[in-house]
């Protein structure tokens, strides 16, 4: 690809969940660093709540004020789940209706170890030890568990843990532990 691209101006965007390991992306990565064409790399985070409301605004511009809210506060940062709950409260549904489709339909998407995880983790609402993710999913797919529950965005990867990212817990049919 760098071959190909050096006497051409293009743009190249690529993208990745943090938690995200794959050596073809890492080999293609290196090899356009080491040929100059990696100008910048950018990590994202959650949007900030205006950012929210201008996605929900474009998506859903009728919502009155308090809709408005709602759907921001339920998106927590999340551009796709902003989308999804400003269609779901437009359509005159609970705002966190469409995030809940959105995190069932991600959810059945996974391999039954990250499936496991991803319910674990929204039912302890609180990051998972690395140890406690081995303990839920066993051993062997801990680590394939937590790459795929990362790379769905349902799980949020911290350093030697993981957590659920949102606090629509209910969306997965679960309640939160209790202590």
């Amino acid at each position: 690809l760098g071959r190909r691209l050096a006497d051409m101006p293009c743009l190249l965007v690529a993208t990745r969940r943090p938690a995200a390991t794959s050596s073809d992306f890492d080999a293609v990565r290196d090899a356009l660093r080491a040929r100059g064409a990696v100008v910048a790399e950018l990590e994202l985070g959650q949007l900030a709540g205006s950012d929210v409301k201008r996605v929900v605004t474009a998506v859903a511009p009728s919502l009155d004020a308090v809709r408005v809210r709602q759907v921001i506060r339920a998106a927590d940062g999340n551009p796709l789940f902003a989308r999804e709950g400003a269609r779901a409260a437009a359509a005159g549904e609970d705002p966190a209706e469409g995030l809940r489709a959105t995190i069932r339909s991600s959810l059945g998407r996974l391999p039954p170890p990250a499936r496991l995880l991803v319910e674990v983790a929204a039912t302890a609402a609180r990051p998972l030890e690395m140890t406690e993710v081995a303990d839920a999913v066993g051993v062997d797919a801990a680590q394939d568990a937590f790459i795929a529950g990362c790379d769905s965005g349902l799980l949020e990867p911290a350093e030697h843990s993981a957590r659920f990212v949102h606090e629509l817990r209910d969306a997965l049919g679960h309640p939160q532990a209790t202590r």
